[in-house]
């Protein structure tokens, strides 16, 4: 770590070291969320894509840009023929703009590869999602518990193959390749078809703050490796978390889960991750000059607690004036474009 918080051996450094555990999270909430939202079918896949595409991609595409001036000191750096350059250059910029970078690993520390893969991971499943939702939501609440232990299954087996066998691949690959967080996803699914059905964890309260124990406990004590490794744990304890989570209805943790600072945070949730890159360039680039500026910054905390407080504000800027407004304006062209065709549509039918 540049500016390291904690030493690691240290409960808040062993806490920071199993971050990515987020990222599980993220995918298995993800798979949640859209099974109860489309729980009745999709009506219209193209509407379908579309939503999907206006609400990820501007603000995606706005964050590269942003640290387009990095993607070229990065590569200015390695030595190569200016054929050879340019070549890499046209090849990062291409698969970030048809967002497969997360399929080529060894990008992963390239650009803003290290936060966008997850999005091009995202895309894949958004594009995998209408064609697994109908023969799940065919499936019966046993079956359903049953397709829930086999993904459980799936997702672990990366890390039992990487504690079984010698000489195991670089964690990124399992880590990254989308193909290897589809079943987190699909678990999420699976959990949302259930709870859209009706079905509820008895006691949600306890299961909530046991599986919060649960990871809070993973975090301190688990062993520092690549949280994909132990999966096994991990996501079946953040899929009763979700579950057990989404059943709320009342206490503490409920008032918590729908107070207003806690709903604006999770609108803000996508601009913050998705402009954190940004941050932490420009905190590389100029922590000097900012310690010497502000002397009080020296302390690695306050250096941290100024550059989160930043990135919250970006990434209120990012929601509230660009992500709404261009969603909004996309969808907007979109619908006036299908009333057009609907219009064209009935008039050709009257006419036959």
């Amino acid at each position: 770590m540049r500016w390291p918080l904690a030493d690691i051996t240290s409960i808040a450094g062993r806490i920071l070291v199993h971050g990515a555990i987020g990222m599980s999270l993220f995918f298995v909430l993800s798979g949640f969320v859209l099974a109860y939202r489309f729980n009745d079918g999709i009506e219209n896949i193209y509407s379908y894509a579309f939503m999907r595409f206006s609400r990820i991609y501007p603000v995606y595409l706005i964050a590269a840009i942003s640290t387009l001036p990095w993607l070229i000191s990065t590569f200015s750096n390695l030595p190569a023929a200016p054929g050879y350059l340019v070549g890499r250059y046209a090849y990062i910029i291409f698969a970030n703009i048809l967002l497969v970078q997360a399929w080529m690993p060894q990008l992963f520390s390239y650009w803003n590869d290290s936060a966008s893969w997850s999005i091009s991971v995202e895309a894949f499943f958004y594009a995998l999602f209408p064609f697994v939702l109908e023969p799940m939501r065919k499936l019966s609440n046993r079956s359903l518990y049953i397709t829930i232990a086999i993904f459980l299954l799936a997702t672990s087996l990366p890390g039992i193959s990487y504690f079984l066998f010698p000489n195991p691949p670089e964690t990124t690959i399992f880590y990254a390749i989308p193909i290897f967080r589809l079943a987190e996803f699909l678990c999420g699914l699976a959990c949302g078809l259930l709870y859209s059905r009706g079905i509820r964890i008895r006691f949600p309260t306890l299961a909530t703050t046991v599986s919060m124990a649960m990871l809070g406990t993973f975090l301190v004590y688990g062993p520092q490796l690549w949280v994909v490794t132990l999966n096994w744990i991990v996501v079946p304890t953040v899929a009763v978390l979700i579950f057990s989570f989404a059943s709320l209805n009342k206490g503490i943790l409920f008032q918590l889960a729908t107070s207003r600072p806690f709903v604006s945070l999770g609108h803000i949730s996508y601009s913050f991750y998705s402009i954190q890159t940004l941050i932490i360039y420009l905190c590389i680039d100029h922590h000097d000059k900012l310690i010497s500026y502000f002397p009080q910054l020296s302390s690695n905390w306050k250096f941290f607690l100024f550059a989160f407080i930043t990135l919250t504000i970006m990434a209120s800027i990012s929601f509230y004036i660009l992500e709404v407004n261009l969603r909004d304006y996309m969808n907007k062209i979109w619908r006036k474009k299908n009333n057009r065709l609907s219009a064209s549509k009935n008039i050709s039918d009257t006419a036959t």
